[in-house]
C-alpha cells in the first residue's frame, strides 16, 4: 500500500492533544503516512515541536477562528454560509483540495480525536469517494446526516465542488451535505462497513441497544 495522505484540522490544545494520540497510533500501521493540517499560528508553534516519524505539512489558514467556541461560532455570521461555524467545517474541503492538488490518487479526511486500531481500509477500484455511515437510528440520522464528515476518502475534486454547493442548504452544516455528494457519486460511492470508524456515539443512538452493538 502506498503512504496514505491524510488531512486534517488541528486548531487549540485540546485538539493537540487529541492529534497526539492520533499520529502515534496511526504511526503503528502507517509511519509513512503524508498529513496535510489545516491549523492556526498558536497550535503551528505546538505541531512544530511534535516528534513523530509521518510527515507533516501544516498551513495556517484558521487564525480567523482563534479563541473562539463552538457556541461563539454559531451564533455569528459566516463569510461564506449562515454561521462562522458552518465556515470552519467547510474548512475541510480547502485542506482536502489542496492534498488532492498534489495527490491526485486520492486523499483521506479524519478528524484529530480518531484513535487507529487497525491500518486504513482498502478503497476499491473505481471509488471516487468512500463514506462512513454513522449507522445511528432514524430520526437523529434525519437530524445529523446519513454519514460522519469525520472519517472520509475522496478522489474527484468535483466532489468537493458540489459538497460545498450543497452546503447553503444542509440541514446540519457540512455534515448532512455528504448525503448530496453520495447521490452525485452514484456507482462510484463505497461506504465503509461499520466496524470502521467506530464512534462512541453508535453505543447510544443505534437501532439495538447497547449490549447487542458491544
Amino acid at each position: 500500500m502506498s503512504s496514505p495522505i491524510i488531512a486534517l484540522l488541528v486548531t487549540g490544545e485540546k485538539a493537540f492533544e487529541d492529534f497526539k494520540v492520533f499520529v502515534k497510533s496511526l504511526e503503528a500501521w502507517h509511519p509513512d503516512a503524508i498529513l496535510y493540517i489545516a491549523t492556526d499560528t498558536p497550535t503551528a508553534t505546538l505541531l512544530r515541536g511534535l516528534k513523530t516519524k509521518a510527515t507533516l505539512h501544516t498551513r495556517i489558514t484558521l487564525d480567523r477562528y482563534v479563541g473562539l467556541t463552538r457556541s461563539d461560532m454559531e451564533a455569528r455570521a459566516g463569510h461564506f454560509y449562515d454561521s462562522l461555524f458552518k465556515d470552519y467545517t467547510y474548512e475541510k474541503a480547502t485542506v482536502l483540495e489542496e492534498a488532492l492538488a498534489t495527490h491526485p490518487m486520492g486523499v483521506w479526511f479524519q478528524d484529530a480525536d480518531i484513535v487507529h486500531l487497525a491500518p486504513l481500509p482498502a478503497i476499491p477500484v473505481g471509488a471516487s469517494v468512500a463514506l462512513s455511515p454513522h449507522a445511528i437510528r432514524p430520526g437523529d440520522e434525519r437530524l445529523y446526516g446519513r454519514y460522519n464528515a469525520g472519517y472520509l476518502w475522496i478522489r474527484d475534486p468535483e466532489l468537493i465542488s458540489i459538497w460545498r454547493a450543497m452546503g447553503g442548504k444542509s440541514r446540519f452544516y457540512e455534515q448532512a451535505a455528504l448525503e448530496d455528494v453520495a447521490v452525485a457519486a452514484g456507482a462510484a460511492l463505497y461506504e465503509f462497513p461499520p466496524q470502521v470508524n467506530f464512534g462512541w456515539w453508535r453505543m447510544y443512538q443505534g437501532v439495538e441497544p447497547p449490549s447487542a452493538i458491544q
